[in-house]
């Protein structure tokens, strides 16, 4: 509450019907059950878990392990879904069988519904490799926003790290075996308010610090380099960067020159690129400029 019954709303007015949903009340009381109970499942199909409380990561696990279906698509109680959300992602992912996850734009609002200015880190890139190269400095999906194959998050882990870094933890294992999109079309309203878990988490540090933690761990299978390298391009202290930084967009091109070509003059991998790169790194700074002209 307060936002539980926007939030359900959005969900009964679908155009795609053919969903149940599975609601974890994680020990609220603040009349979230009660409100709850007066949509599912008489107006909304699905059930309510409300006496197991629990840390997120292990809610949302027990959720995809609980799912009956092939598919899931996440949210959160203070989120909205637009009409066609769902209709228009079980479209895409029908006619793209090899991709496993899928997320969408957002439209932010703050705590009263009113749209907030579109930032940087709101703009999610479309394609797998410009979602890995996004993954070396931003989360590259709006988390409520993704619909994935069940099969896929559970061969990947299923969520397996606390709260902040749950969602990103497991794009890293995922972008390892699967592949992953983004829709260009806004298909969610993204609440942000002082309550929030992130809000929280961003106030207190501890999203940037436990993200970049994640990164070290992960970067020598994601990015192909050492987490101790990695660890000292996040810091911008090495140089050249633009030569460990081409060794990733490398591996991405699975040693495909054409498709090197393509990764490292995306506007993406130039973005990630020079916000890794030192101001006195003047070496790499120009071959980025280049690159962005070429």
């Amino acid at each position: 509450m307060p936002y539980l019954s926007e939030m359900l709303s959005s969900l009964e007015e679908q155009t795609y019907k053919d969903f149940t949903i599975l609601l974890w009340d994680n020990g609220s009381s603040d009349g979230t059950l009660e409100e709850a109970h007066k949509w599912i499942p008489s107006r909304l199909p699905g059930r309510i878990v409300s006496d197991q409380p629990m840390p997120l990561h292990e809610c949302l696990a027990r959720m995809v392990d609980e799912s009956e279906t092939d598919f899931c698509a996440r949210m959160d109680s203070d989120d909205i879904c637009l009409p066609d959300r769902f209709r228009i992602q079980m479209e895409f992912m029908s006619k793209h069988p090899g991709i496993d996850l899928v997320g969408t734009q957002i439209e932010c609002v703050d705590s009263e519904g009113s749209r907030l200015p579109i930032e940087e880190w709101a703009k999610y890139p479309l394609s797998h490799d410009e979602i890995i190269s996004r993954l070396m400095i931003l989360c590259p999906f709006n988390h409520p926003s993704i619909l994935f194959r069940k099969k896929a998050i559970l061969d990947a882990g299923n969520y397996s790290v606390p709260a902040p870094v749950e969602d990103l933890n497991l794009y890293l294992h995922l972008v390892c075996q699967s592949k992953v999109a983004n829709l260009s079309g806004t298909l969610l309203r993204y609440r942000i308010h002082p309550e929030s878990i992130c809000s929280k988490a961003k106030v207190e540090n501890r999203h940037e610090t436990l993200a970049r933690e994640s990164l070290i761990r992960e970067a020598p299978t994601v990015f192909g380099i050492s987490g101790e390298l990695f660890g000292r391009l996040q810091k911008k202290e090495y140089m050249p960067s633009v030569i460990p930084l081409f060794k990733v967009a490398w591996r991405l091109s699975h040693h495909h020159l054409p498709n090197f070509w393509n990764i490292i003059t995306s506007p993406v991998f130039l973005y990630s690129a020079r916000c890794m790169t030192s101001s006195d790194d003047f070496l790499s700074k120009g071959i980025y400029k280049m690159l962005k002209i070429a």
